[in-house]
C-alpha cells in the first residue's frame, strides 16, 4: 500500500465496523489452496487512494468514477504478492478477474464474519481498510 499509493498503515487494535457506504473488491484464487480475498475500504477513502494511485489531483471530477477501478487494482497488486508469500514464489496460482461493487457497512459486516481471516488497518487519517480471506 504504501509503495503504489503512498497509504500509510498500523495495524487495527479491534476491528471496528464501517460506517456509510463500502467498497469491497473480491477476487478469487486456486493454487495450492482454493479461496478468495476481499479488500474492503469506505467510499470516501477511497476516491483519495484512487487519487493517490493514479496520481491526479483528489479535485478531479473523473476520480468518483475510477475510485472502484482502483481498489480493484489495489486488490490485484496484494494478492499476488500475498500467494507469493503464502504459497511461496514458484507455485502456480491462477486468479480471477476481480469484482467491485459498493454496498452499505452492515452488509460487509456479514461477509467478514464468515471469513477464514480478517484484519483491520488504520491509515494516519484514521481511515479503515480491512482484508478478508476465505479459504475452501
Amino acid at each position: 500500500l504504501e509503495e503504489a499509493s503512498f497509504i500509510f498503515t498500523e495495524p487495527a487494535e479491534e476491528i471496528e465496523p464501517f460506517d456509510g457506504g463500502v467498497i469491497v473488491a473480491l477476487m478469487g484464487f486456486d493454487g495450492p489452496e482454493k479461496g478468495k480475498l476481499v479488500l474492503a475500504m469506505g467510499y470516501d477513502y477511497a476516491v483519495e487512494m484512487a487519487a493517490n494511485l493514479l496520481g491526479v489531483e483528489p479535485d478531479d471530477p473523473e476520480l468518483e468514477k475510477k475510485a472502484t477501478g482502483a481498489v480493484a487494482e489495489m486488490l490485484n497488486m496484494i494478492i499476488g504478492v500475498l500467494m507469493a508469500r503464502v504459497f511461496g514464489p514458484e507455485a502456480v496460482v491462477n486468479f480471477t478477474v476481480p469484482s467491485v461493487k459498493t454496498i452499505d457497512g452492515p452488509d460487509y459486516e456479514k461477509i467478514r464474519e464468515s471469513a477464514t481471516v480478517a484484519f483491520s488497518l488504520l491509515t494516519e487519517d484514521m481511515s479503515k481498510i480491512e482484508a478478508a480471506a476465505f479459504v475452501e
